[in-house]
């Protein structure tokens, strides 16, 4: 069943946003902010994201679970990240967009990461996941109710 479209594609803006951090990182790198041994911090952030995100892909798929945000889930997924955030692809998104800038360390990395991280943020709360919410408990009713109770909507 389709629903309502939300205003953002999250993953369109994920991507856009973290090529043109490197972009901007490659092409104006002004003045290395973070040194080496702090760049494995942003390193982690990176690899936390990949992991949240593939877990969701490979588990969406064994349950054949869409992606879209407009068609119902077949499956309430309650195992995993699942169980410490609603949004684990969101937030994996946000670890990497947030680990980039710390990783690659110049200034505009680090500006634009944190513009582009407040900005995913808040666009993705306000007009993504209030629609996803809405679907899963149109769809799992009272079980949804208790999970959002029970689970933080990011971390």
């Amino acid at each position: 069943m389709v629903q309502k479209k939300p205003l953002i594609n999250p993953p369109n803006y994920f991507i856009f946003f973290v090529i043109l951090i490197l972009l901007v990182h490659i092409f104006l790198p002004i003045y290395s902010l973070v040194q080496d041994p702090f760049k494995l911090f942003g390193a982690i952030l990176i690899l936390l994201g990949i992991y949240l995100n593939l877990f969701v892909h490979l588990e969406y798929r064994k349950t054949k679970n869409p992606l879209e945000t407009i068609i119902l889930p077949k499956v309430f997924i309650l195992k995993g990240p699942f169980k410490l955030t609603r949004n684990p692809l969101y937030l994996g998104m946000l670890f990497i967009l947030i680990g980039e800038g710390i990783l690659l360390g110049s200034l505009t990395s680090i500006i634009l990461s944190g513009v582009f991280s407040v900005f995913f943020f808040l666009s993705t709360d306000k007009y993504v996941i209030s629609i996803e919410e809405k679907n899963m408990q149109k769809k799992f009713g009272k079980e949804y109710l208790k999970y959002k109770k029970d689970v933080r909507r990011w971390i």
